[in-house]
């Protein structure tokens, strides 16, 4: 099972800061994170991106998030 979220963080600079990531749950690796000025699509991709590149093909892991805004989206739905 593997879990994903994307936090926002107050940079010093005053501006926001996203982290998104991909964890898995039994062995609490991170096995994906990307950083961005912005909460979006692109940041999703690359981090999912990402994880494919580290998933065996034979693997079906189960991803679960918060459900928060950005997993609601059609884009990451479908």
């Amino acid at each position: 099972i593997l879990h994903t979220d994307i936090t926002q963080l107050k940079l010093k600079n005053h501006t926001n800061g996203y982290i998104s990531a991909v964890i898995d749950e039994g062995t609490k690796e991170i096995l994906s994170i990307q950083v961005s000025t912005s909460p979006n699509q692109q940041l999703i991709y690359k981090t999912l991106e990402d994880l494919k590149n580290k998933i065996p093909t034979e693997f079906s892991p189960i991803m679960h998030s918060d459900q928060g805004w950005h997993y609601q989206l059609p884009y990451y739905t479908s």
